[in-house]
Formats: C-alpha cells, structure tokens, sequence
C-alpha cells in the first residue's frame, strides 16, 4: 500500500511513539488520587459506617485480636484503621499505590486516633506484585479496590491480584472482598456484556481509574481459580447517592459535570445503566451502587 505513495514503508514518525507518552493505568490511579485524597477521605469517612460495618463483621474480628492483617488499595486507612482498632493486640497493614492517600492514612492513625506505630503501618506498593512474604497475613482485606485493578495494557487483573492475595494469606487464612458490582436495573442478575460496558464506562467517565466492575459469579470463580476454598457472598446491599454529589467527590466537578446531563438523558430514555438511574422529592438525579462482599478461606 506504501508503494502507491512513492514510499517503501511507513515512515518511522507514523507508527513510533516515544515511550515517555506512554501513561500506565497506574500513573492516572496516582494522578486521580493525588488530587481528591483530602476530599476522598472527608466524604467516605461521612458514610463510613454504612459500607464499613458489613466488611467489619465479615472479617469475624474481636477486639483484643492477635493477627497479621494486610488492607490492599486501602486509600486513606479508613477501614486499616477500623481493622487495627479491632486487632489491638496485632499488626495491621495498609497497602496502597497513592502517595498522598499513604500520608493521610499515617496522619489519621498517629494523630487523630493515636494508635501506637506497632499496631499499624502504611506502605506504597502495587497489588500485583505485593512487598510480602509468602503466608504473612492470617486475614486479607480489600474494600472497593478491584473495580480500579488493571495491568499497562489494561487488561482484567482479578486472577492476578487474587493469586497474590492467596500467596500472602497463611495456611488457613481468610479474605475479605467488597466492592461494587454490575447488576442490571431489571432484576437482581448480573445483565448482558453490552450493558456492563455502558455501565463500566460511565464510571470511567466520572473516574478514568475505574477500569471494571466485577460480577457476583466472577469473583467467585476467581477465588475458585486462585485455589482459595469456601468462596461466597455473604452480604448484598445497596447506596445511594446523588450523580452532582457522586462526581463532585472526584475533585474534578468542573472538567466532568458534562456526565450530568449525559446521565440525565439516560435516565428519561429509561436506559439500563446498572445504576437505577431516577429522580428524587428534590428533583435530583441520584442513583444506586450495588455492593458484595465475599470471602474465601486459604486451605
């Protein structure tokens, strides 16, 4: 085809692009969290209760516990510090790619609930290649992480991340998952692909780390497949919020308020979003997302 041009092949400025152009999925995580850290924290730690307590009593922790407890994506240390406050007696980790989110985590722990620095720790690391040996943690957390795991070439990481999550879980040792879920808006099932990918890219919209929300199923066979036993969901529920509220949460309101009306139109078109998209007393858009929490145990 070059021929036709005079050209015996494509001239290397057409199909070479420098490497330092090249952003990694990891990068906009960092870049996305940086920016709405502070703001992340004071509005999860407003509803933190509702979304806390389930993954707390799916943990099965007393207080006065004596473990090794790793909290992957942990963000700001909302729910390692929940963990740690339970496990007064052991050591809580919080693991998490974001500087930023790191340092309000410390902040939070040393000097707001003062939590001595032997019962918890805040490290930076990648969840698919986690800084731990092998069979370190009695209990394994993650509390809306997965739908944010990518690899550079974004492809789905679940068996990745649950194989390492398997690796650092001791013999006969426990995880804890919850996240969101894509549920369809017409019944309480996981709804066809092409209405998971409009779902999946609305969240992306709102935040470009978002990469894919799991189905119930899925994370069970991907618990199955990284040979954890005894996989299940044990809690389903439900939170809504308003969009203006939910983007606005982001620290990008201006740059993103376009998805509003996007949302709004969906919404009169009565489009299956995953979201159950409806307007509230104040004539407000507001929507739900779908929660699960599984766990599985290590043999």
């Amino acid at each position: 085809m070059f021929q036709r041009f005079g050209l015996k092949s494509l001239p290397r400025a057409i199909y070479c692009v420098p490497k330092k152009n090249f952003v990694t999925h990891e990068t906009v995580t960092q870049k996305e969290f940086a920016k709405s850290a502070q703001l992340f924290y004071d509005v999860v730690s407003k509803r933190g209760d509702k979304l806390l307590t389930p993954l707390l009593q799916a943990t099965g922790l007393k207080p006065g516990d004596n473990r090794q407890i790793l909290d992957i994506a942990c963000g700001p240390g909302i729910t390692t510090i929940a963990l740690a406050k339970q496990n007064s007696k052991g050591k809580t980790t919080g693991l998490d790619i974001t500087h930023e989110m790191l340092k309000i985590g410390e902040k939070n722990a040393f000097e707001k609930e003062k939590l001595p620095k032997t019962s918890i720790e805040f490290m930076q690391g990648n969840v698919e290649q986690m800084p731990f040996n092998d069979e370190s943690f009695h209990l394994v957390c993650s509390r809306a992480g997965f739908h944010h795991f990518v690899n550079q070439q974004k492809v789905k990481t679940l068996n990745v991340v649950l194989e390492e999550m398997y690796r650092v879980t001791k013999s006969k040792g426990k995880i804890v998952i919850q996240d969101i879920v894509s549920q369809s808006d017409k019944g309480n099932h996981t709804p066809e692909l092409r209405v998971r990918q409009l779902h999946n890219a609305i969240q992306q919209l709102r935040d470009p780390s978002h990469h894919w929300s799991f189905g119930e199923n899925e994370m069970i066979e991907g618990l199955k497949k990284a040979q954890f036993k005894d996989a299940q969901v044990v809690l389903k529920f439900e939170e809504d919020k308003t969009v203006e509220l939910w983007i606005s949460q982001t620290g990008f309101k201006d740059e993103r308020n376009a998805l509003l009306i996007v949302l709004k139109e969906l919404c009169d078109l009565k489009v299956d979003t995953c979201m159950n998209l409806r307007y509230n007393a104040n004539n407000e858009l507001v929507f739900s997302h779908n929660y699960c929490i599984w766990t599985a145990q290590k043999p």
